[in-house]
């Protein structure tokens, strides 16, 4: 089932008034996520827990890999990000790569390594522990955030997996 014919059902079986003005105004709330964000926010004055809330009533409560894996698609646009790995040299001049950028035009995330965390002070070595580490910025952050509240990470790690080939321990 695809993007377009879950909305169209939602809509036709919802009598959401939110979702029906989004629809007269040609907002589609997935694939024009940061309108609709935007739209919601200041135009209804809706919160962050009010625009997950109607999310939910579209998705419903069981969201489906596939589902996630759409969205982030839309979200992060993959096809166009590229990674920028951090290398630096150890005192026998081998390469080593301490953390990866994920660019597209600024930057989207930040995967740190366990060779970005190499003094001896315990908050470098908690840091360490938490690696591979991926720090998203907080604007995709929040939009996850409003979109899944809190269910979007582990989903999040395997798409970047799948998508990269990077594997995330934590994600901030």
């Amino acid at each position: 089932m695809n993007i377009k014919h879950i909305i169209r059902k939602v809509l036709n079986e919802n009598t959401n008034p939110i979702l029906k003005l989004l629809d007269k105004r040609g907002i589609d709330p997935f694939k024009d996520i940061d309108n609709t964000i935007d739209f919601l926010e200041n135009t209804l004055g809706l919160d962050s827990n009010e625009i997950t809330d109607l999310y939910k009533s579209i998705l419903g409560d069981n969201i489906t890999e596939e589902t996630y894996y759409i969205l982030f698609n839309i979200i992060f646009k993959p096809d166009e990000i590229y990674l920028d790995p951090l290398v630096t040299f150890d005192e026998e001049d081998n390469e080593i790569i301490e953390s990866i950028l994920f660019v597209r035009g600024d930057d989207v995330m930040y995967l740190y390594l366990p060779e970005s965390f190499t003094n001896e002070t315990p908050e470098s070595k908690r840091l360490n522990e938490l690696c591979p580490l991926l720090e998203v910025e907080p604007e995709y952050k929040n939009t996850l955030n409003k979109i899944f509240g809190n269910t979007w990470k582990e989903p999040f790690k395997k798409w970047v997996y799948n998508k990269f080939g990077e594997k995330i321990k934590t994600i901030l």
